[in-house]
């Protein structure tokens, strides 16, 4: 996994791990260069059987470029011993590789998540993830992104008069919630009148 992955490679690893019992070892395929002014990465090669999780030369020469996919948008693909996700990083709200990671938990591990938990920090009861110890999976190449922009819900808490509750970010991001809109919108913004630009 690259590093703007990492949440989405815990919870699929969190979620393999319900499905089939089997704990997959999570790697980091870029380590930071001791020594460097700025924080740069190098890569570390993939070996043996994996899920590779974010942007890497391999898929690349498999044709996955997140450059070239449309806002938030993301590809799965399948290769001998390997199964790639690459999504598009449009920032923390707009991040095509979780939207293809829950993708492939949908699709493949069939999880589904219906509702959120009911009281604060209470258990994950609303999510079911079907136990499958002999997952397989056929070769696939599939790619999708969001069609609208903007999906947000706001706050997202259980609560919203007082913005307070059980916090739905999850559940919501679950569900495709981000923004890739490139204009934010702020909620009682005062005297629209002295906002001359954008009120052109």
């Amino acid at each position: 996994m690259d590093p703007k992955s990492k949440q989405s490679a815990i919870f699929l690893q969190t979620l393999f791990k319900e499905a089939t019992g089997v704990e997959l070892e999570r790697r980091e395929m870029y380590k930071q260069k001791k020594g460097e002014p700025e924080v740069t990465f190098e890569l570390t090669p993939v070996t043996g059987e994996a899920i590779v999780i974010g942007d890497c030369p391999e898929a690349r020469a498999l044709g996955m470029n997140p450059e070239t996919m449309p806002d938030e948008g993301f590809e799965i693909k399948t290769a001998p011993d390997r199964v790639y996700i690459v999504g598009r990083f449009d920032g923390p709200q707009a991040n095509g590789m979780e939207w293809g990671v829950y993708e492939f938990v949908e699709r493949f591990l069939d999880a589904r998540w219906y509702f959120p938990q009911a009281v604060v920090d209470g258990p994950e009861f609303g999510r079911d993830v079907p136990s499958n110890p002999d997952l397989q999976m056929a070769a696939v190449w599939l790619e999708d992104h969001p069609r609208f922009p903007m999906r947000t819900i706001y706050p997202p808490v259980s609560d919203s008069w007082k913005g307070k509750g059980i916090n739905l970010t999850a559940i919501q991001k679950w569900n495709r919630a981000g923004n890739s809109w490139p204009n934010e919108l702020k909620v009682h913004q005062p005297l629209w009148e002295k906002e001359d630009v954008l009120v052109k």
